[in-house]
């Protein structure tokens, strides 16, 4: 059970008084692990007291060259030419502007999840990215275009087996990268959490 603060009404069963009870933004209430991480991973509720980043052990950001690790204090921070899993929970970013607040929220998703990474659009499909190779490419993958593509600028990783291989296959994969990454995907097949767009703010 965790304890969030509230950024939207929700219905919460309470136990003590056996019904479900509306809850209103401001107000703490404890839930499961589970609701608790959906909400924050959706901004639906905050934790103003989460702990410093630098308490998550294993965590780290890969950078590419010259991008200024800013927002990410209390990482460890490594520049690749290649995206890479250097750290037991990775973020690989491209330097593009995201919600700093989820940050933590983000590693944390990966107790559950081997991959969290935000959905790129939710009007745009893989059928409107790329080149006519590369759907054609994605299209034998993946049998079908009506399929949502990734934002791999902001990308969380657990490093395991599964996540090694989507790591190798993607590099593998050639053209546009977001199509690439959904083929790689189609092929490992690892636990994906897909984030809400909001996650990314430009």
């Amino acid at each position: 059970m965790r304890h969030v603060r509230l950024l939207s009404v929700q219905y919460v069963y309470d136990k003590g008084a056996g019904r479900i009870v509306t809850k209103y933004p401001g107000e703490w209430v404890k839930v499961g692990n589970q609701q608790a991480t959906a909400w924050l991973a959706t901004g639906q509720a905050d934790r103003p007291d989460m702990p410093d980043l630098q308490a998550m052990p294993g965590c780290g950001v890969v950078l590419p060259p010259g991008v200024r690790p800013s927002g990410v204090s209390g990482l460890v921070v490594k520049h690749a030419d290649e995206p890479c899993l250097e750290y037991a929970r990775t973020l690989i970013w491209s330097g593009v502007n995201f919600r700093g607040d989820l940050l933590a929220v983000g590693f944390m998703l990966l107790d559950t999840w081997e991959v969290a990474v935000p959905i790129l659009s939710y009007t745009q499909l893989a059928r409107d990215v790329g080149s006519a190779e590369d759907r054609d490419r994605t299209k034998r993958t993946a049998r079908d275009l009506r399929v949502p593509v990734y934002d791999v600028r902001l990308l969380f990783l657990k490093r395991c087996q599964a996540t090694r291989r989507l790591m190798d296959v993607w590099r593998e994969e050639p053209g546009d990268r977001s199509l690439a990454f959904l083929r790689a995907l189609y092929q490992v097949k690892p636990l994906i959490c897909a984030l809400p767009t909001t996650w990314v703010l430009a």
